[in-house]
């Protein structure tokens, strides 16, 4: 199994994803603010024999949440870790690579905010309905980061990467009302 170019941080409590890095570690994910080597300010595992020259760490959270109602409301935000990403490359190709994993993650975090806007207008209440939903969209956008890294990684055809960047990039604006 080729090993993933990406760590995707988890951290599920009763609050969902609430966000153990600091500020300055992060990078909140947005259309006129691509990735650059330079932020990647993580070390690569001394020891572990890995196939990937780089990767991209990101956590989905789950911030400002409160009630309104009676009904939970949540701010969900997507942001890159610098110093738990790494690279050995400076090649602009495993940058872009790197960046569809940033954007893919941004793809899920746009799903999960659509379905709490829904959960919030049937008035749903009960909080593990919106745990399950998080829990479910990151599932999806783990499977999906894996999918990505298995057709495009080790692929000498640029072509397949163009389409992954437009495929997402079609995502995007498909989900812009929830960005």
């Amino acid at each position: 199994m080729i090993k993933q170019t990406f760590l995707v941080i988890l951290i599920i409590f009763l609050s969902f994803g609430k966000s153990t890095f600091p500020v300055n570690d992060k990078i909140k994910w947005h259309s006129s603010r691509p990735l650059k080597w330079s932020d990647f300010k993580g070390k690569k595992e001394v020891g572990k024999k890995r196939v990937a020259v780089a990767e991209t760490a990101v956590e989905i959270v789950t911030e400002n949440s409160f009630y309104r109602d009676g009904i939970p409301i949540f701010e969900i935000n997507c942001y890159f870790l610098k110093n738990e990403s790494w690279t050995i490359t400076k090649d602009i190709q495993h940058l872009k690579h790197e960046q569809l994993h940033f954007n893919i993650h941004e793809v899920y975090t746009r799903k999960i905010r659509k379905e709490f806007y829904s959960l919030n207008n049937n008035k749903i209440t009960d909080f593990d309905v919106y745990k399950s939903v998080f829990e479910k969209k990151l599932s999806e956008c783990d499977s999906l980061n894996n999918k990505y890294d298995n057709e495009t990684y080790f692929s000498i055809d640029k072509i397949v990467q163009v389409k992954w960047e437009k495929k997402i990039s079609q995502m995007l604006i498909e989900l812009n009302s929830f960005k």
